[in-house]
């Protein structure tokens, strides 16, 4: 989940508690998909984004979101695209290890 607490269009105290909801959802939301086989969760890990795209200095939480404070910016959705990108290559070598260490009789 995007960092709701952070989001410039929700104003103090409200963004706090949003953000609350937003961390339990996100709770729920991992272990449904722990519940599943075959679902994969993935954290967006927002800290990683803004220290690739600072170029070495401190960046503006404000990038992360659109003109409006509430959607994502076109760079937020770039690094989402690229997350889904190395979670499915980590999940295709997964995938390709696990068959090649199954037997032909397995198979």
């Amino acid at each position: 989940m995007p960092p709701m607490a952070q989001m410039p269009a929700i104003p103090a105290p409200l963004n706090n508690f949003v953000g609350a909801k937003a961390s339990v959802l996100d709770e729920i939301l991992q272990q449904v998909c722990a519940a599943h086989a075959g679902v994969t969760y993935m954290a967006t890990d927002f800290t990683r984004m803004l220290e690739e795209h600072a170029n070495g200095s401190a960046i503006d939480i404000n990038v992360m979101f659109a003109s409006d404070g509430f959607h994502p910016s076109s760079l937020m959705y770039g690094y989402w695209a690229q997350q889904i990108v190395e979670t499915i290559i980590q999940l295709l070598d997964s995938i390709q290890i696990l068959d090649l260490s199954t037997t032909e009789f397995e198979r």
